[in-house]
C-alpha cells in the first residue's frame, strides 16, 4: 500500500524535483514545460508555488515516512476558483469546444513523473486518486483535466479520465490527447473506476459539487474523435483503407497480424495546422494515415506529403533514444492510427512471432526509403491537400 504525501518541506520539493530531472532530462522525457538546473540535477516547474497549487508523492518502498528521500512517483494539482481558469490553460484543454464551465470550479492533474522501479505498480493510480479527491473536498472542483499519450488513453479511461474532441497537443514528447474527469459518480461507476469509492463517499457526506454536469456527460459519450474500442479502430480502418487506397503496412504484415496491430492503437483526430511530430520530439509512435493530408518538414524545407494509407515515423519506432527527424504537420482535417511502442512491446511479450514480424516489415520499409531517396525523384504520386486524395509526388519522403 502506498502513502500519498504532500510537498510540505524544501527537502521534499528538492527530491520531486530531483525525480522530474530524472525522467525528463535524464530519460530523454519532455522538459519544455521546466526550468533546468542541470548542476543540481533539478527540474523545476513555473507554477509550483502558484495559488491553489499542491505536489504530491509517494515514496520508494515507503513504510509510513514521509521524508522525501527517496521519491517513487509525484504529480502537480492546480485548482481555479469559478471563471479564473488562465486563457493559456482554456486554450490547452479546448474549453472552447466543451460546454460553458464559467460556475465550474477546475482542477488540473499535471507534471505526472513515475520511477522506473515504480512502473508497472499502483503508485499512478494512488497517486490520481488522491489528487482527485484533494481537489473535490478542498477545491469543490467539477472538472479535473489531464493530458496523455495515444497510448495511454485505455489506462486513463479505466480510471475516470475521458477523451472529449479537445484538440490534440504536440510537444516534444509526442502527441498529447486532453482529458477529462466528470465529478459524477454514474461517470466513474460506467468505466469501473477504482475511484468510484471517493465518489460515492463525497456523495454520501453531501460533499459533491452542485454544478450541473449532464451538458458535459452527453458531449463526452458523443464525442467520436478518438477512437479506442478494438472493433471499432479494426472497423473504421478497413472502411478507411479500402481496396482504392494503398496500405502497405497491411499489405506487408498480412490481414491477421495487420488487425491484430490495429488493436493495440487508438484512432484520432489531427485538425488542420496539427504539429503532429514535433523534430527532436523523443517520442517513437508510428503513425497510419487514414484520412487527410500531411506534411513533412526536415530543417523547415518541404520533403514531403502524404496521405490515406502511408505511415510516418518507422525511423523513431526502430530507435533506441532516437529523436525525431522531421516535423509531420496536418494540411487538412486528418485521422491517423495511433501505435505506440509500449503497445508492440507487449505484443512481444505475448507472441514474439508476431512481434518480430512487425519490426521486420518496419525496417524493411524504412530500407525502401532510403534507398528510393538514392533514385531520381519519380513523376510519381503526390496528395491534393483539399481533399487527401492521391494525385502526384514529387519526391521520396523524408521519415520523422
Amino acid at each position: 500500500m502506498f502513502l500519498v504525501h504532500r510537498v510540505e518541506t524544501p527537502q521534499q520539493r528538492l527530491a520531486v524535483q530531483r525525480l522530474r530531472y530524472q525522467i525528463y532530462v535524464e530519460e530523454g522525457e519532455d522538459q519544455q514545460r521546466y526550468e533546468a538546473d542541470h548542476g543540481r540535477r533539478l527540474l523545476i516547474g513555473h507554477d509550483d508555488d502558484a495559488p491553489g497549487t499542491a505536489l504530491f508523492f509517494v515514496r520508494v518502498g515507503d513504510d509510513g515516512g514521509g521524508d522525501g528521500e527517496r521519491v517513487g512517483a509525484a504529480l502537480r494539482c492546480r485548482c481555479w476558483r469559478p471563471g479564473t481558469l488562465p486563457d493559456e490553460l482554456r486554450a490547452t484543454y479546448s474549453l472552447d469546444l466543451l460546454p460553458p464551465s464559467a460556475g465550474a470550479a477546475i482542477c488540473e492533474i499535471s507534471s505526472l513523473v513515475v520511477a522506473p522501479e515504480q512502473r508497472g505498480t499502483p503508485a499512478v493510480v494512488t497517486l490520481v486518486g488522491h489528487a482527485i479527491e484533494f481537489a473535490i473536498e478542498h477545491h469543490g472542483a467539477s472538472l479535473i483535466f489531464a493530458t496523455c499519450s495515444p497510448g495511454l488513453l485505455r489506462a486513463y479511461q479505466c480510471m475516470g479520465l475521458y477523451s472529449y474532441g479537445g484538440r490534440p497537443i504536440g510537444t516534444t514528447a509526442g502527441l498529447i490527447l486532453p482529458v477529462v474527469a466528470l465529478v459524477d459518480v454514474e461517470s466513474f461507476r460506467a468505466c469501473f473506476s477504482p475511484f468510484t469509492e471517493i465518489l460515492e463517499r463525497l456523495e454520501r457526506a453531501d460533499a459533491l459539487p452542485a454544478f450541473d454536469l449532464a451538458p458535459f456527460v452527453k458531449k463526452v459519450r458523443s464525442s467520436g474523435s478518438v477512437v479506442i474500442d478494438n472493433r471499432r479502430i479494426t472497423a473504421e480502418v478497413a472502411t478507411a483503407l479500402d481496396s482504392r487506397r494503398v496500405n502497405r503496412l497491411s499489405e506487408k504484415l498480412g490481414a491477421r497480424l495487420f488487425e491484430r496491430l490495429c488493436e493495440r492503437g487508438a484512432v484520432v483526430d489531427a485538425p488542420a495546422g496539427t504539429e503532429v511530430v514535433q523534430r527532436d520530439a523523443v517520442d517513437r509512435d508510428l503513425y497510419l494515415i487514414l484520412e487527410g493530408a500531411l506534411e513533412v518538414y526536415s530543417n523547415g524545407v518541404l520533403r514531403a506529403t502524404l496521405g490515406p494509407g502511408e505511415t510516418f515515423g518507422e525511423l523513431a519506432f526502430l530507435s533506441q533514444g532516437r529523436r525525431r527527424s522531421a516535423s509531420v504537420r496536418a494540411v487538412v482535417p486528418s485521422r491517423l492510427l495511433v501505435l505506440s511502442k509500449a503497445a508492440i512491446e507487449k505484443l512481444e511479450e505475448h507472441s514474439p512471432r508476431d512481434a518480430l514480424a512487425v519490426y521486420k516489415t518496419l525496417a524493411s520499409m524504412l530500407v525502401e526509403w532510403v534507398v528510393a531517396r538514392e533514385q531520381p525523384a519519380p513523376a510519381g504520386a503526390q496528395i491534393d491537400v483539399r481533399s487527401g486524395s492521391r494525385v502526384t509526388r514529387d519526391e521520396p519522403r523524408a521519415d520523422a
